[in-house]
């Protein structure tokens, strides 16, 4: 396994800049998925990695091998797309053993070494049971495994996974999304996985990547990711819903500012590192509003414009706070106000993040004054 480094990656398409002069590294042994909307550049950036696109200037690194010029069968990677690619004729152990049959001599496995590659593999992905049927009759998330299996049974330095359980049905995705996870623990192979969906994401990934017209955003982990956004559009683009943005104004006090916002009746003090006097972005995430029936200590008050029922059960309100007209908060699903109802809304300031007018993050937590 190996670390990709990437320096400067530039790449453009007539006028739409797919890659802002991307610099990262990916750690060796770690599975990081890449996030964003559709047209971020996250499948141009997988494909100049792999080598099937030619960034316009930049290198690629994989360790401490300069792979920049290389082809993707010279950069020694495996690759799984939307779609299986297995040998049609053959059974499942055939398939996963012919990568193996045609590694260079050098690297050959004898074929005690192959049995045992394969049988463990078998295991690990659930397919066993399965081992001497033919492809032919597999369904496609079936398929779809194997393709997983072929990609990494050679143990190359990077796999890559282009939404590779986009065509599958439910069970099958989470038996696939296991086998990667499990294969990323227990290999330790390098993986590299381009998702558009923020749950799969937060669930598989050590690292998230959040990508935004062809610059990288974010890259933390998915908990870091989520609860310290280094920008208003992650703090957006990650939950359902994200976060809600609110104006606030600070004053510098007591070695710190004072953070004056609609969502409490008094200000907070901050520590930031670098901030002065002025308009200011605060964000919260609808979990961290908590509805009140009656009014108590610090909370404001909020009407009910209308509440959803979630798929998880809970209930998510629309509400309008002086000054705001749309405020989101997720309830318990045993705590449903009606619609029109008044209530009162209560925030820990340190659930409160901070982020300049253009969107930054500012780094600190919020302390109550």
């Amino acid at each position: 396994m190996s670390d990709i480094q990437l320096k400067d990656i530039r790449k453009v398409f007539g006028p739409v800049v797919a890659c802002h002069d991307i610099s990262t590294t990916f750690a060796a042994g770690s599975l990081t998925c890449l996030l964003g909307p559709s047209g971020c550049g996250k499948t141009t950036l997988l494909r100049i990695i792999a080598g099937l696109e030619e960034a316009d200037s930049g290198e690629v690194w994989f360790g401490d091998e300069n792979v920049t010029h290389y082809t993707p069968a010279q950069r020694n990677i495996g690759m799984v797309f939307q779609y299986p690619v297995v040998y049609k004729g053959l059974t499942v152990a055939e398939n996963l053993e012919l990568p193996l049959r045609q590694m260079p001599r050098r690297e050959r496995l004898g074929a005690a070494a192959r049995r045992k590659r394969v049988s463990d593999l078998l295991e690990l992905l659930n397919l066993g049971p399965k081992a001497n049927q033919s492809v032919d009759l597999l369904d496609n998330g079936s398929r779809q495994t194997v393709a997983v299996g072929r990609a990494v049974v050679r143990h190359p330095k990077v796999v890559i996974f282009d939404e590779p359980v986009t065509n599958v049905d439910v069970d099958s995705k989470i038996q696939i999304q296991r086998g990667i996870k499990l294969l990323s623990r227990e290999v330790g192979q390098t993986i590299l996985y381009v998702t558009h969906d923020q749950r799969e994401a937060m669930t598989l990934a050590d690292r998230m990547v959040l990508l935004k017209d062809g610059s990288i955003l974010e890259n933390s982990p998915p908990s870091e990711a989520y609860h310290n956004p280094a920008s208003t559009f992650g703090g957006y683009f990650l939950g359902s819903p994200g976060m809600n943005f609110l104006n606030a104004t600070c004053q510098g006090r007591d070695g710190g500012v004072a953070v004056s916002c609609p969502l409490l009746t008094a200000p907070f003090l901050a520590q930031p590192e670098n901030l002065v006097d002025g308009t200011i972005t605060v964000g919260v995430r609808p979990e961290d509003l908590n509805v009140r029936r009656e009014q108590t200590a610090g909370a404001i008050p909020a009407r009910v414009k209308t509440r959803t029922l979630t798929a998880g059960g809970r209930w998510l309100l629309d509400c309008a706070i002086a000054g705001h007209d749309s405020l989101k908060v997720l309830t318990r699903p045993d705590d449903a106000p009606a619609d029109g109802q008044q209530v009162w809304l209560a925030t820990d300031p340190q659930a409160i993040r901070l982020f300049t007018a253009t969107g930054d993050r500012i780094a600190t937590r919020a302390a109550a004054a």
